[in-house]
Protein backbone atom coordinates (compact mmCIF):
# COMPACT_ATOMS: atom_id res chain seq x y z
CA UNK A 1 0.00 0.00 0.00
CA UNK A 2 1.27 3.59 -1.44
CA UNK A 3 0.05 6.44 0.39
CA UNK A 4 1.82 9.99 0.04
CA UNK A 5 1.92 12.10 3.39
CA UNK A 6 3.45 15.59 3.79
CA UNK A 7 5.86 15.16 0.89
CA UNK A 8 6.90 11.70 1.39
CA UNK A 9 5.82 8.53 -0.20
CA UNK A 10 5.44 5.51 2.17
CA UNK A 11 5.32 2.23 0.78
CA UNK A 12 4.24 -0.79 3.34
CA UNK A 13 4.03 -4.49 1.79
CA UNK A 14 3.71 -7.89 2.98
CA UNK A 15 5.35 -10.20 1.10
CA UNK A 16 6.97 -13.78 1.20
CA UNK A 17 10.69 -13.57 1.81
CA UNK A 18 13.18 -16.35 0.21
CA UNK A 19 12.49 -18.73 3.36
CA UNK A 20 8.49 -18.61 1.86
CA UNK A 21 7.19 -16.58 5.65
CA UNK A 22 5.93 -13.42 5.00
CA UNK A 23 7.55 -10.33 5.84
CA UNK A 24 6.95 -6.19 6.42
CA UNK A 25 8.67 -4.59 3.85
CA UNK A 26 8.64 -0.56 3.48
CA UNK A 27 10.30 2.11 1.91
CA UNK A 28 9.92 6.36 3.15
CA UNK A 29 10.99 8.63 0.41
CA UNK A 30 10.81 12.16 0.54
CA UNK A 31 9.59 13.22 -3.43
CA UNK A 32 11.14 16.35 -3.92
CA UNK A 33 14.63 14.57 -4.98
CA UNK A 34 13.88 10.42 -3.90
CA UNK A 35 15.86 11.14 -0.59
CA UNK A 36 15.31 7.27 1.14
CA UNK A 37 14.62 8.35 4.43
CA UNK A 38 14.13 4.92 5.88
CA UNK A 39 13.55 1.06 4.17
CA UNK A 40 13.68 -1.74 5.61
CA UNK A 41 11.46 -5.00 6.50
CA UNK A 42 11.06 -7.17 9.60
CA UNK A 43 9.26 -9.85 10.85
CA UNK A 44 5.99 -8.71 12.43
CA UNK A 45 2.46 -9.38 12.85
CA UNK A 46 1.80 -5.16 13.01
CA UNK A 47 -1.12 -4.61 9.93
CA UNK A 48 0.21 -3.14 6.78
CA UNK A 49 -2.12 0.26 7.61
CA UNK A 50 -0.62 -0.17 11.22
CA UNK A 51 2.81 0.12 10.15
CA UNK A 52 1.63 3.00 7.66
CA UNK A 53 1.22 4.85 10.70
CA UNK A 54 4.00 4.11 12.18
CA UNK A 55 5.95 5.36 9.24
CA UNK A 56 3.79 8.53 9.67
CA UNK A 57 4.79 9.24 13.01
CA UNK A 58 8.44 8.98 12.00
CA UNK A 59 7.92 11.38 8.88
CA UNK A 60 6.44 13.93 11.89
CA UNK A 61 9.23 13.41 14.04
CA UNK A 62 11.85 14.02 11.19
CA UNK A 63 9.78 17.05 10.35
CA UNK A 64 10.10 18.31 13.96
CA UNK A 65 13.79 17.20 14.41
CA UNK A 66 15.60 16.79 11.53
CA UNK A 67 18.98 17.60 13.43
CA UNK A 68 18.24 13.87 15.39
CA UNK A 69 18.39 12.16 11.76
CA UNK A 70 21.69 13.62 10.35
CA UNK A 71 24.77 11.36 9.55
Amino acid sequence: MKVIYKGFEIDVRREKCLAGYPLLYFTVMRLSDGWFFQDGFYDSEDTVKDTIEGMKNLVDDYLENPEIYED
